[in-house]
């Protein structure tokens, strides 16, 4: 992200324990594509994680989240050929799964926010809980909705009634009164689940940095994303996106080794896509995120989308940074006959690893500015901040000044 003279408001706190790559974890990742042999031993497994981490920088842009896509449970239960209740708590605590008989019929997006809030994954429980750190009603219903006892059915019959009388997710839970879980549902909205803690985390008490989610998490999608470009285009702008596409083509290689290539791999599809590299420590939160357990075929496959939000230059004192952005990767990891070893568990696999990513910056005011506008053109809503934003810079001229060509956002009443 370029350097610009002017700032943008966004509330982060710092992270107090952000995910990092350990001999545990990537010995999980080796059982998960098949490798269960000698290359699993702790001395292998730390040469493994330095050999990542060479390639790795420090940087001032820095994420303050990586999340996932949530897929349709209802469809996932219908290929495999089972009830969507079985989909939902394959995932869920067990505590989760007293109620998942309440939303096994109700709005995708209720469910999506029980998969997050009741997730079994480290990642993302982990995120939750840097989330409401602050947020006593968001600590009692994340408490609550993983106890084995049904405390939380309540909660989740409320949320679904509420779904019943229209609108978006994040107005059905507004009368629980816990920012952090208002937060969530934009995450809920968006289809997409928390995977990891970064450098930074938001702040859900801010007025901005949740409507800065949602119109980033919107903008990222490939057709809205192909539908800004146009509108630039049209307006004989410079787009502030990039797409790239890097495909290593088929390799045979032992799966010690391709762990150990796919996140290096990974780390430069990322890097390619944004002007500046980010941070090593969130490359190293992403990298945690890949690899998940597959139960059934031959073949390994794993096909996913990783969005990773970033701020550039946050400055926690004042709550600014010099822009923000995302970055969205798309990868289908297949390893053949992953299961497949001879007796002394040295063979090696056809491996293939295409990934696409998308990457758009916004810095300063102006990029402020144009997020919104970018948004509002792809959604036909607007989310708000852009008065936020406005006041702000009316407030603090050093910072910056609101585009005054910009006759769409803050709509006119």
């Amino acid at each position: 992200m370029p350097a610009v003279p002017s700032k943008q408001p966004i509330e982060l706190k710092s992270s107090m324990n952000p995910t990092s790559v350990t001999p545990q974890s990537m010995r999980k990742d080796m059982h998960n594509v098949g490798l269960t042999c000698e290359d699993t031993s702790p001395e292998n497994l730390e040469k493994g994680i330095e050999s990542v981490r060479s390639v790795l920088s420090p940087s001032p842009l820095q994420s303050f989240m990586i999340a996932g896509r949530i897929g349709r449970f209802s469809e996932e239960a219908a290929q495999l050929g089972v009830d969507v209740r079985q989909v939902l708590s394959a995932g869920l605590t067990d505590g989760a799964h007293e109620v998942v008989d309440a939303v096994a019929d109700a709005d995708p997006k209720v469910q999506n926010l029980l998969w997050i809030l009741g997730s079994k994954r480290a990642g993302t429980r982990a995120f939750v809980e840097e989330l409401i750190v602050d947020d006593r009603a968001g600590q009692e219903l994340f408490s609550a909705l993983n106890a084995p006892d049904k405390s939380a059915r309540s909660f989740i019959e409320q949320l679904v009634a509420g779904s019943g009388r229209g609108g978006r997710i994040a107005d059905w839970v507004a009368s629980f009164e816990s920012p952090a879980v208002s937060l969530l549902a934009r995450l809920a909205q968006l289809d997409q689940e928390p995977l990891a803690v970064t450098t930074w985390t938001p702040d859900p008490l801010g007025a901005i940095t949740g409507p800065y989610m949602t119109m980033l998490g919107n903008i990222q999608y490939p057709a809205n994303f192909e539908k800004i470009k146009q509108r630039y285009k049209d307006k004989q702008l410079p787009f502030p996106g990039i797409t790239t596409k890097f495909d290593p083509g088929k390799k045979q290689m032992k799966t010690s080794n391709l762990i150990i290539e796919f996140f290096k791999n990974t780390c430069q599809g990322v890097v390619t896509t944004v002007a500046k590299a980010v941070d090593k420590k969130d490359l190293e939160a992403l990298i945690t995120t890949y690899i998940e357990p597959q139960t059934s075929g031959d073949d390994y496959v794993m096909e996913k989308d990783r969005f990773i939000y970033l701020a550039q230059n946050y400055n926690a004192q004042d709550q600014t940074a010099d822009g923000v952005g995302i970055v969205s990767l798309h990868y289908n990891l297949t390893v053949k006959a992953y299961r497949q070893k001879d007796k002394y568990g040295g063979d090696t696999h056809d491996v293939t690893l295409p990934m696409t990513a998308r990457g758009i910056q916004y810095p300063g005011a102006i990029g402020f500015s144009n997020l919104c506008l970018d948004n509002r053109y792809v959604t036909g809503s607007c989310e708000s901040c852009c008065q936020d934003a406005k006041t702000w810079y009316e407030q603090n001229p050093l910072k910056g000044k609101w585009p005054a060509d910009n006759k769409e956002c803050p709509p006119v009443s």
